[in-house]
């Protein structure tokens, strides 16, 4: 491995003109300056096409690729085809890094010899003030895939980077929502070793336009797909993984439920709900641990019950700390 090898930043881009100057300058303003930054623009209206040639005319390490609108999986597909570097990672158009993102994680890639790094992220609404503060005293847990599952996994593709070759055979499926879902657990999945920085160095920008616009069954029958396609791979790899996925996965399509969250996803919850339901009932739970057959029955018949427990101790919560 080279001293400081190239990494390949790869924003796929459709219509966040209002947005794609702030992303773009916090890649091209990484403390860690090898980097080839793939801008993809995925056949997007606006006027994303003209940024994205002006920031490749200011800076030569930016890639310009300009294809008809085929989506995310499709955009960030096509950055993978002509990346060079030795590592990837993912920024989405639409977000920010802090400016030591890229160092920071591939910090431990180096040191520790990691096949893929991930850090914390930060969810923030539309505009906000971000971290910008020198990060000090870093901090890794280096830990086998199966660690990695059990106590840190996040889905998202963004908020990591990877070696290159884990890629070889896996792509994002085109077409798909929830494309990270399908994917993510298959890349590191065949990773040796994966660090995990606590430190919150990307920023995932929250558009409540875009949330509302995302409120269709389509989305969370892709979901429902991806996550069963996840419970299949393990219960025939890792039945301990098995089990502790079925839970994760139970825990969030119980948040659907929660009146207060439905109207982020669709006005047929209750609907949706059964056809998970009867999905999921389809999977094994014989050699589930007594706690995880618990867990999982109290998710699934007591979700109302669930809900409102969780809603008091959020309310509690809010109350606790607004007095301080």
């Amino acid at each position: 491995m080279t001293e400081n090898p190239l990494v390949s930043v790869i924003v796929p881009i459709y219509k966040v003109e209002n947005y794609l100057r702030e992303c773009v300058d916090s890649i091209i303003s990484q403390s860690y300056s090898n980097l080839e930054i793939i801008l993809v623009d995925d056949g997007s209206p606006d006027r994303c096409p003209e940024i994205c040639d002006e920031y490749a005319l200011k800076d030569s390490r930016i890639k310009v690729i300009h294809k008809p609108n085929g989506g995310l999986s499709d955009a960030r597909n096509a950055g993978i085809e002509v990346a060079k570097g030795e590592y990837l990672s993912f920024v989405d158009s639409d977000d920010v890094i802090h400016s030591q993102m890229i160092e920071v994680l591939m910090k431990s890639i180096l040191e520790d010899n990691a096949d893929v790094s991930c850090c914390d992220f930060f969810s923030f609404y539309d505009t906000g003030e971000l971290s910008s503060s020198f990060i000090r005293n870093i901090q890794y847990l280096v830990l086998d895939p199966k660690e990695w599952f059990l106590r840190k996994y996040s889905a998202a593709a963004w908020n990591k980077i990877y070696r290159k070759d884990l890629w070889v055979s896996i792509r994002f499926p085109k077409g798909k929502y929830h494309e990270d879902v399908f994917t993510t657990y298959k890349i590191c999945n065949v990773a040796n070793k994966i660090a995990h920085c606590g430190h919150k160095l990307y920023f995932y920008r929250q558009r409540y336009s875009s949330i509302m616009k995302s409120s269709n069954l389509q989305r969370l029958l892709d979901l429902k797909e991806g996550t069963s396609e996840l419970l299949n791979f393990f219960f025939s790899q890792d039945r301990h993984l098995y089990s502790y996925f079925c839970i994760f996965y139970a825990k969030i399509f119980c948040e659907m439920q929660n009146p207060q969250n439905r109207q982020l996803y669709t006005a047929d919850t209750n609907g949706f709900y059964s056809l998970w339901k009867k999905e999921f009932d389809k999977f094994p739970k014989n050699d589930f641990a007594l706690k995880y057959k618990i867990q999982y029955n109290f998710l699934v018949n007591c979700t109302s019950i669930r809900n409102l427990f969780m809603n008091i101790i959020r309310l509690a919560y809010r109350l606790v700390f607004k007095k301080k």
